[in-house]
Protein backbone atom coordinates (compact mmCIF):
# COMPACT_ATOMS: atom_id res chain seq x y z
CA UNK A 1 0.00 0.00 0.00
CA UNK A 2 2.52 2.38 0.98
CA UNK A 3 4.43 1.38 -1.87
CA UNK A 4 1.58 2.54 -3.82
CA UNK A 5 1.05 5.71 -2.45
CA UNK A 6 4.52 6.41 -3.22
CA UNK A 7 4.46 5.74 -7.09
CA UNK A 8 1.24 8.21 -7.16
CA UNK A 9 3.07 10.76 -5.21
CA UNK A 10 5.83 10.58 -8.00
CA UNK A 11 3.42 10.85 -11.13
CA UNK A 12 1.80 13.16 -9.23
CA UNK A 13 4.56 15.81 -8.48
CA UNK A 14 5.73 17.78 -11.82
CA UNK A 15 9.69 17.59 -11.43
CA UNK A 16 10.30 20.85 -13.24
CA UNK A 17 8.47 22.68 -10.30
CA UNK A 18 11.07 21.61 -7.56
CA UNK A 19 13.83 23.60 -6.33
CA UNK A 20 15.79 20.62 -6.13
CA UNK A 21 17.45 18.43 -8.73
CA UNK A 22 18.30 15.75 -7.56
CA UNK A 23 16.46 13.91 -10.16
CA UNK A 24 16.97 16.33 -13.12
CA UNK A 25 20.69 15.57 -12.55
CA UNK A 26 20.49 11.46 -13.30
CA UNK A 27 17.86 12.45 -15.90
CA UNK A 28 20.83 14.47 -17.27
CA UNK A 29 22.72 11.41 -17.23
CA UNK A 30 20.98 8.95 -18.86
CA UNK A 31 19.78 11.14 -21.61
CA UNK A 32 23.00 12.01 -22.66
CA UNK A 33 25.20 8.60 -21.98
CA UNK A 34 22.29 7.40 -24.70
CA UNK A 35 22.53 10.52 -26.89
CA UNK A 36 26.00 9.69 -26.75
CA UNK A 37 26.95 13.36 -25.42
CA UNK A 38 29.19 13.94 -22.41
CA UNK A 39 26.81 14.93 -19.65
CA UNK A 40 29.32 16.63 -17.54
CA UNK A 41 28.67 20.21 -19.07
CA UNK A 42 25.02 19.74 -20.12
CA UNK A 43 22.63 21.39 -17.42
CA UNK A 44 19.82 20.33 -15.81
CA UNK A 45 16.35 22.00 -15.08
CA UNK A 46 18.17 24.03 -12.28
CA UNK A 47 20.79 25.32 -14.58
CA UNK A 48 23.45 22.59 -12.81
CA UNK A 49 25.47 20.29 -14.38
CA UNK A 50 24.96 16.52 -12.84
CA UNK A 51 27.53 15.27 -10.57
CA UNK A 52 26.47 11.42 -10.74
CA UNK A 53 29.07 8.51 -12.14
CA UNK A 54 28.41 6.22 -14.64
CA UNK A 55 27.20 3.57 -12.22
CA UNK A 56 23.82 5.30 -11.57
CA UNK A 57 23.29 5.01 -15.44
CA UNK A 58 22.76 1.55 -14.96
CA UNK A 59 20.51 1.61 -11.38
CA UNK A 60 18.77 4.56 -13.07
CA UNK A 61 18.31 3.53 -16.23
CA UNK A 62 14.97 0.78 -15.78
CA UNK A 63 12.69 4.03 -14.39
CA UNK A 64 13.99 6.29 -16.66
CA UNK A 65 12.60 4.10 -19.67
CA UNK A 66 9.23 3.61 -17.43
CA UNK A 67 8.88 7.36 -17.47
CA UNK A 68 9.61 8.64 -14.61
CA UNK A 69 12.96 8.73 -12.85
CA UNK A 70 11.59 9.07 -9.14
CA UNK A 71 10.20 5.81 -9.56
CA UNK A 72 13.89 4.81 -8.51
CA UNK A 73 12.78 5.55 -4.66
CA UNK A 74 9.61 4.32 -4.65
CA UNK A 75 10.81 0.58 -5.96
CA UNK A 76 13.72 0.86 -3.35
CA UNK A 77 11.51 0.55 -0.64
CA UNK A 78 9.53 -2.18 -2.02
CA UNK A 79 13.00 -3.43 -2.43
CA UNK A 80 13.98 -2.92 1.07
CA UNK A 81 10.47 -4.01 2.71
CA UNK A 82 11.04 -7.15 1.20
CA UNK A 83 14.66 -7.49 2.50
CA UNK A 84 13.02 -6.66 6.19
CA UNK A 85 10.12 -9.31 5.74
CA UNK A 86 12.52 -11.81 5.09
CA UNK A 87 15.06 -11.05 7.76
CA UNK A 88 15.24 -13.58 10.31
CA UNK A 89 14.31 -11.59 12.93
CA UNK A 90 11.01 -10.88 15.04
CA UNK A 91 7.85 -9.20 14.02
CA UNK A 92 8.04 -6.38 16.97
CA UNK A 93 11.61 -6.13 15.80
CA UNK A 94 10.94 -5.59 11.63
CA UNK A 95 8.03 -3.65 12.85
CA UNK A 96 10.41 -0.89 14.67
CA UNK A 97 12.23 -0.87 11.68
CA UNK A 98 9.73 0.19 9.47
CA UNK A 99 8.24 2.39 12.43
CA UNK A 100 11.85 4.27 11.93
CA UNK A 101 11.80 4.42 7.89
CA UNK A 102 8.42 5.65 8.31
CA UNK A 103 8.41 8.53 10.84
CA UNK A 104 11.27 10.13 8.72
CA UNK A 105 10.69 13.38 7.30
CA UNK A 106 13.83 12.96 5.24
CA UNK A 107 12.44 9.71 3.78
CA UNK A 108 9.63 11.77 2.32
CA UNK A 109 11.47 14.15 0.81
CA UNK A 110 13.47 12.08 -0.90
CA UNK A 111 10.52 10.22 -2.42
CA UNK A 112 8.98 13.90 -3.21
CA UNK A 113 12.12 15.15 -4.39
CA UNK A 114 12.46 11.75 -6.93
CA UNK A 115 15.62 11.53 -5.21
CA UNK A 116 18.39 9.07 -5.31
CA UNK A 117 20.74 9.65 -2.86
CA UNK A 118 19.31 7.43 -0.09
CA UNK A 119 17.92 4.51 -3.11
CA UNK A 120 22.20 4.46 -3.68
CA UNK A 121 22.77 4.03 0.17
CA UNK A 122 20.31 1.41 0.96
CA UNK A 123 20.88 -0.63 -2.36
CA UNK A 124 24.67 -0.39 -1.26
CA UNK A 125 23.73 -1.38 2.86
CA UNK A 126 21.54 -4.83 1.15
CA UNK A 127 24.58 -5.81 -1.15
CA UNK A 128 26.57 -5.36 2.08
CA UNK A 129 24.02 -7.68 4.26
CA UNK A 130 23.57 -10.02 1.45
CA UNK A 131 27.28 -10.34 1.09
CA UNK A 132 28.00 -11.10 4.54
CA UNK A 133 25.58 -13.54 4.93
CA UNK A 134 26.46 -15.50 1.90
CA UNK A 135 29.81 -16.14 2.35
CA UNK A 136 30.80 -14.80 5.98
CA UNK A 137 34.43 -15.27 6.30
CA UNK A 138 34.90 -16.12 2.77
CA UNK A 139 33.99 -12.29 1.00
CA UNK A 140 36.74 -13.11 -1.57
CA UNK A 141 35.38 -16.36 -2.57
CA UNK A 142 33.56 -15.10 -5.83
CA UNK A 143 36.08 -12.26 -6.70
CA UNK A 144 34.72 -11.57 -10.18
CA UNK A 145 31.09 -11.33 -9.12
CA UNK A 146 32.49 -9.14 -5.84
CA UNK A 147 34.43 -7.12 -8.39
CA UNK A 148 31.76 -6.42 -10.82
CA UNK A 149 29.22 -4.91 -8.32
CA UNK A 150 32.18 -2.89 -5.94
CA UNK A 151 32.92 -1.20 -9.14
CA UNK A 152 29.17 -0.55 -9.83
CA UNK A 153 28.46 0.86 -6.31
CA UNK A 154 32.35 3.04 -6.42
CA UNK A 155 31.22 4.66 -9.55
CA UNK A 156 27.79 5.52 -8.40
CA UNK A 157 28.90 8.31 -5.81
CA UNK A 158 31.78 8.76 -3.92
CA UNK A 159 30.73 8.30 -0.33
CA UNK A 160 30.24 4.59 -1.15
CA UNK A 161 33.77 3.72 -0.74
CA UNK A 162 33.28 4.49 2.94
CA UNK A 163 31.07 1.36 3.95
CA UNK A 164 32.56 -0.53 1.23
CA UNK A 165 36.28 -0.19 2.67
CA UNK A 166 35.02 -0.55 5.92
CA UNK A 167 33.72 -3.96 4.98
CA UNK A 168 35.89 -5.30 2.41
CA UNK A 169 40.02 -3.59 3.46
CA UNK A 170 40.58 -5.99 6.26
CA UNK A 171 39.54 -9.30 4.82
CA UNK A 172 41.38 -8.77 1.22
CA UNK A 173 44.51 -7.67 3.67
CA UNK A 174 44.44 -11.60 4.90
CA UNK A 175 43.88 -13.22 1.48
CA UNK A 176 46.71 -14.37 -1.10
CA UNK A 177 48.34 -12.14 -3.34
CA UNK A 178 47.31 -14.11 -6.53
CA UNK A 179 43.95 -13.25 -5.49
CA UNK A 180 44.88 -9.84 -3.91
CA UNK A 181 45.78 -9.04 -7.83
CA UNK A 182 43.20 -11.18 -9.41
CA UNK A 183 40.43 -9.04 -7.90
CA UNK A 184 42.24 -5.65 -8.21
CA UNK A 185 42.29 -6.11 -12.53
CA UNK A 186 38.77 -7.75 -12.40
CA UNK A 187 37.66 -4.24 -10.54
CA UNK A 188 39.80 -1.65 -12.79
CA UNK A 189 38.29 -4.19 -15.59
CA UNK A 190 34.96 -3.95 -14.81
CA UNK A 191 35.40 -0.39 -13.81
CA UNK A 192 36.51 0.29 -17.45
CA UNK A 193 34.04 -1.62 -18.73
CA UNK A 194 31.20 0.35 -16.79
CA UNK A 195 32.27 3.81 -17.60
CA UNK A 196 32.92 3.18 -21.59
CA UNK A 197 29.50 5.23 -22.03
CA UNK A 198 30.86 8.15 -20.41
CA UNK A 199 34.73 7.62 -21.96
CA UNK A 200 33.14 6.78 -25.76
CA UNK A 201 32.11 10.69 -25.23
CA UNK A 202 35.23 12.65 -23.83
CA UNK A 203 36.21 15.81 -24.78
CA UNK A 204 39.57 17.60 -24.72
CA UNK A 205 41.45 17.17 -21.38
CA UNK A 206 41.05 21.18 -20.51
CA UNK A 207 37.41 20.54 -21.06
CA UNK A 208 37.36 17.86 -18.77
CA UNK A 209 39.48 19.36 -16.17
CA UNK A 210 36.43 22.18 -16.19
CA UNK A 211 33.68 19.98 -16.15
CA UNK A 212 33.93 16.91 -14.28
CA UNK A 213 31.65 14.91 -11.16
CA UNK A 214 34.09 15.82 -8.89
CA UNK A 215 34.50 19.19 -8.94
CA UNK A 216 30.58 19.35 -7.77
CA UNK A 217 30.32 16.09 -5.31
CA UNK A 218 33.66 18.05 -3.16
CA UNK A 219 32.19 21.62 -3.36
CA UNK A 220 31.11 21.71 0.02
CA UNK A 221 33.23 19.96 2.44
CA UNK A 222 37.01 21.08 2.99
CA UNK A 223 39.23 18.63 1.07
CA UNK A 224 40.82 17.78 4.62
CA UNK A 225 38.21 16.63 6.03
CA UNK A 226 37.04 14.40 2.68
CA UNK A 227 40.70 12.66 2.56
CA UNK A 228 40.60 11.99 6.42
CA UNK A 229 36.39 10.41 5.96
CA UNK A 230 38.47 8.24 3.04
CA UNK A 231 41.48 7.28 5.50
CA UNK A 232 39.94 6.73 8.63
CA UNK A 233 37.74 3.61 7.55
CA UNK A 234 41.03 1.67 6.47
CA UNK A 235 41.82 1.78 9.80
CA UNK A 236 38.74 1.03 11.37
CA UNK A 237 38.29 -1.95 8.88
CA UNK A 238 40.25 -3.90 11.37
CA UNK A 239 38.26 -3.40 14.36
CA UNK A 240 34.86 -4.81 12.24
CA UNK A 241 33.34 -7.99 13.61
CA UNK A 242 29.88 -8.02 12.23
CA UNK A 243 28.11 -6.33 9.24
CA UNK A 244 26.74 -3.89 11.99
CA UNK A 245 29.93 -2.39 12.59
CA UNK A 246 30.33 -1.17 9.03
CA UNK A 247 27.02 0.56 9.43
CA UNK A 248 27.95 2.09 12.78
CA UNK A 249 31.54 3.12 12.07
CA UNK A 250 29.78 4.72 9.02
CA UNK A 251 27.47 6.14 10.75
CA UNK A 252 30.30 8.32 13.05
CA UNK A 253 31.89 9.02 9.70
CA UNK A 254 29.49 10.24 7.80
CA UNK A 255 27.66 12.22 10.97
CA UNK A 256 31.15 14.13 11.88
CA UNK A 257 31.83 14.87 7.83
CA UNK A 258 28.67 16.46 7.67
CA UNK A 259 28.27 17.79 10.73
CA UNK A 260 31.46 19.74 10.49
CA UNK A 261 31.02 20.59 7.44
CA UNK A 262 27.51 22.37 7.99
CA UNK A 263 29.07 23.78 10.98
CA UNK A 264 31.69 25.42 9.53
CA UNK A 265 29.70 26.84 6.57
CA UNK A 266 27.45 28.17 9.12
CA UNK A 267 30.55 29.76 11.05
CA UNK A 268 31.49 31.60 7.65
CA UNK A 269 28.31 32.03 5.51
CA UNK A 270 25.29 32.05 8.69
CA UNK A 271 22.48 29.62 9.47
CA UNK A 272 20.14 31.29 7.16
CA UNK A 273 21.99 31.16 4.34
CA UNK A 274 22.85 27.52 4.76
CA UNK A 275 19.62 25.99 5.81
CA UNK A 276 17.38 27.99 4.15
CA UNK A 277 19.66 29.06 0.71
CA UNK A 278 21.50 27.10 -1.56
CA UNK A 279 24.53 27.30 0.24
CA UNK A 280 24.66 23.95 1.76
CA UNK A 281 22.41 21.27 0.56
CA UNK A 282 21.20 19.61 3.68
CA UNK A 283 19.43 16.77 2.16
CA UNK A 284 23.04 15.40 2.31
CA UNK A 285 22.42 14.72 6.30
CA UNK A 286 19.62 12.15 5.23
CA UNK A 287 21.95 9.89 3.90
CA UNK A 288 22.97 9.13 7.50
CA UNK A 289 19.76 7.25 8.09
CA UNK A 290 20.06 4.32 5.90
CA UNK A 291 23.11 3.10 7.64
CA UNK A 292 21.11 3.53 11.24
CA UNK A 293 17.94 1.28 9.85
CA UNK A 294 20.99 -1.33 8.89
CA UNK A 295 22.53 -0.55 11.96
CA UNK A 296 19.41 -1.64 13.65
CA UNK A 297 18.32 -4.88 11.48
CA UNK A 298 21.83 -6.28 11.31
CA UNK A 299 21.86 -6.07 15.01
CA UNK A 300 18.67 -7.84 15.48
CA UNK A 301 20.48 -10.60 13.37
CA UNK A 302 23.06 -10.84 15.24
CA UNK A 303 21.42 -11.14 19.02
CA UNK A 304 18.82 -13.82 17.19
CA UNK A 305 22.01 -15.72 15.62
CA UNK A 306 24.32 -15.58 18.52
CA UNK A 307 20.42 -17.21 21.27
CA UNK A 308 20.38 -19.57 18.39
CA UNK A 309 23.66 -20.88 19.05
CA UNK A 310 23.68 -20.59 22.66
CA UNK A 311 20.59 -22.86 22.19
CA UNK A 312 22.81 -25.41 20.19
Amino acid sequence: MIFIVFLLVNLKVDGLSLNTDRWSALDVLIKSILEIKYPYAILDHLGNTTSNLPGLFYIGLPFYLLGDIGFLQPFTFLFLSLFIIQSNIKNDQKVFIFLLILISPAFYWEVIAKSDLMSNCILLLIFICFWQKKFRNKLFKKKGLLAIIVALFCLTRGIVMIPLTLFLFAPFVKIASKKKISFLLYLFFFGVLISLPILFSLPSLDFIIEHNPFNHQTRYAPKILIILSLLVPFFLSFKVKYSSDVFLFSTYIFSGLMLITFGLNIIEEGFYNNVFGDLFDISYLSMILPFIFFYFLESFINIEEGFKNYRN
